[in-house]
């Protein structure tokens, strides 16, 4: 289970990470967080920002993002969002509106091509040694983001209203590969019946399509992470039970194959 803070201590954490700067700052960031969830917040800097390792979720008031070294987030400057992170290092980039434009009016999935992972890298390595091009550089990852965006094409998962059903996703994520409806409800202390009205009523579907959808996106980033894995692991890993149920269901969902599906994102991550 992980910690989730308050409102205050999100306030509190943020300032000790040093992450709340003037309005005018734009700078970079690593983080390494274990099992925590940062309560809704908002920057006045634009922030790009990916895992590097471990899992990241991002939770706006409409969407629920899964965010991995291959896929990250363009938050723009004062939208309020929350984030959990679970054995997380983090890296990210925040952007002073006076100085870049806005790239979206919303949160948006954004590629993470080795160009801006290398951008955004040198950034953060070298920024206390003042590098001189570094204006020069920050620009370079404004500009890599503004072409890498997926343009709704990339799916996000819905949010739940209450504590309740937050707390529920948060294991689901957790435990992807192995949970299943029955495991769920046990684990969080609620009968079935009760869980299942309570997805149907806040999110409009059952606790089953959104274990799919979860698999689906944790597939299609391990689709791309690592094009050289069999597509059996991938399955394995994401939570299916063999290769035929995997390939039939990310099918449905997404009209593809995983083959095809890596085969039309081979040029990702090269």
């Amino acid at each position: 289970m992980n910690q989730r803070l308050t409102s205050l201590e999100t306030r509190r954490a943020l300032q000790a990470l040093g992450i709340e700067r003037p309005f005018a700052a734009t700078f970079g960031f690593w983080g390494h967080q274990e099992d925590v969830r940062y309560d809704f917040h908002r920057h006045p800097q634009h922030q790009l920002v990916f895992p590097t390792s471990g899992l990241l979720f991002i939770e706006t008031k409409k969407n629920f993002h899964v965010l991995s070294s291959q896929i990250g987030l363009w938050i723009p400057a004062g939208v309020s969002h929350a984030t959990t992170a679970m054995s997380a290092r983090t890296l990210s980039v925040f952007l002073s509106p006076a100085e870049f434009e806005q790239l979206s009016d919303s949160p948006a999935m954004v590629r993470v091509t080795p160009l801006l992972h290398q951008a955004m890298s040198h950034i953060v390595e070298h920024q206390e040694q003042g590098c001189g091009y570094s204006a020069a550089l920050f620009r370079v990852i404004h500009g890599a983001s503004s072409e890498n965006i997926l343009e709704g094409s990339w799916p996000s998962l819905p949010v739940g209203s209450s504590e309740e059903l937050k707390r529920t996703i948060d294991t689901i994520m957790r435990e992807l590969p192995t949970i299943t409806v029955r495991d769920l409800a046990a684990s969080t202390g609620q009968s079935e019946r009760t869980m299942r009205r309570r997805f149907a009523r806040e999110l409009g579907l059952g606790p089953e399509l959104f274990i799919q959808r979860a698999r689906l996106i944790r597939s299609m980033q391990l689709l791309m992470a690592d094009r050289g894995k069999p597509i059996i692991e991938i399955g394995l890993e994401a939570g299916y039970s063999n290769h035929s149920a995997f390939t039939m269901a990310f099918h449905k969902l997404t009209g593809l194959t995983p083959t095809a599906f890596r085969r039309e994102n081979r040029a990702f991550g090269k």
